[in-house]
């Protein structure tokens, strides 16, 4: 699943998981848009505050 759609299924904004993350709006709208990936440190973070549905896989836009 991606961070957008979890976003999305949550009902939560870029802006409300960057104030639960402590980051910033900007980070999160470049890894929801593609135009980032994350650290793998933050990949960590990303898939507990998900409760594991956000993959690190889930930021590679690669078709298997």
């Amino acid at each position: 699943m991606t961070l957008n759609d979890w976003l999305k299924k949550k009902g939560l904004s870029k802006s409300q998981f960057a104030l639960q993350m402590g980051l910033t709006e900007r980070a999160v709208r470049m890894w929801v848009d593609g135009d980032r990936i994350p650290a793998k440190d933050r990949m960590q973070e990303i898939f507990e505050a998900t409760g594991g549905k956000v993959k690190p896989n889930d930021f590679y836009s690669l078709k298997l």
